[in-house]
């Protein structure tokens, strides 16, 4: 899949950087910082992109969105995984709500937090 995207990419004139395997997220921000001037970065990710980033002290705010429905079930996702990591309190990020916003017409609320340094 990875050779397959990496080839369409190419074909279509766009740059490939490749950055290591280990630490991805943090090399990945790196080269945006540096080499494209990015300053401010929305990451739309998935729970394992949200734990890499966590994990490496690269997120300054959380957005989450709490829906009108309960899941059950053993195993299921969370918004933050970081696989090979116990999970600890002693080295959870806490964080400071800065914003929440109810949606009446569909029941959500929608939560915006900076992360205590």
């Amino acid at each position: 899949r990875y050779r397959r995207s990496r080839s369409f990419a190419v074909s279509a004139g766009r740059p490939v950087v490749e950055v290591p395997r280990e630490g991805a997220a943090a090399a990945a921000m790196r080269h945006m910082r540096t080499a494209l001037g990015a300053r401010l970065l929305l990451i739309e990710g998935g729970p394992t992109l949200n734990g890499e980033c966590f994990r490496n002290g690269l997120a300054d705010e959380l957005f989450l969105t709490i829906g009108a429905l309960v899941v059950g079930g053993d195993g299921l996702p969370t918004a933050v995984e970081t696989p090979g990591l116990r999970a600890a309190i002693g080295s959870s990020a806490r964080l400071d709500l800065l914003h929440a916003l109810p949606d009446p017409a569909t029941g959500e609320v929608y939560l915006r937090y900076r992360v205590r340094r």
